[in-house]
């Protein structure tokens, strides 16, 4: 259902008549009604153009769904979900495929690969922090501040034993501080 035909072919790319076209269309008041089939095609569109948000819902759901199903696992190891437990989770499924698709392969890729660069930043973000401390710790303080002011690296520790305890903001003395 839709009232703006004009918006919704500007959004979507679709004429007003293969929007209104369809012989079960009609309209209700101000509101038009329209088979199925030209709701899907109004949900392709609208996901082409604005997949961020749909991704996030996609994404959202795909943990969701997953969750469940982990827990019905862990509660009732031995057994199988019922009928209609199934069908559900299915039905899920199946909406997050439709949903995958409409927005396309390359939305999907462009998503990942953000999602991909953000882990890889802050793994460098962890080694250029661990670094440093290392730097500091070698007696090199002076240098090690000039790298952090110009590198924009958080000071959240003075040495640490390795990038991943700068990551986790825990950190134990060197060895060679301890001599």
């Amino acid at each position: 259902m839709f009232r703006d035909i004009t918006t919704l072919s500007t959004l979507t790319g679709l004429s007003a008549d293969e929007l209104c076209g369809e012989p079960t269309a009609f309209k209700e008041g101000d509101t038009w009604v329209v088979p199925a089939r030209t709701a899907w095609a109004i949900a392709e569109k609208v996901a082409e153009r604005v997949a961020g948000p749909i991704i996030e819902g996609v994404e959202r759901d795909e943990r969701e769904l997953s969750s469940e199903q982990r827990h019905w696992k862990l509660l009732t190891p031995n057994r199988e979900p019922d009928k209609q437990t199934e069908e559900s989770w299915e039905r899920r499924r199946e909406s997050i495929r439709y949903r995958r698709e409409w927005i396309g392969a390359e939305n999907n890729s462009l998503r990942q690969q953000a999602l991909n660069a953000e882990s890889e930043a802050e793994r460098l973000r962890g080694l250029v922090e661990w670094g440093i401390s290392k730097l500091a710790g070698y007696g090199h303080k002076s240098s090690a501040e000039t790298l952090r002011r110009n590198l924009g690296a958080e000071s959240r520790v003075q040495s640490a034993e390795s990038p991943q305890e700068v990551r986790k903001g825990t950190t134990r003395r060197s060895f060679t501080q301890h001599r």
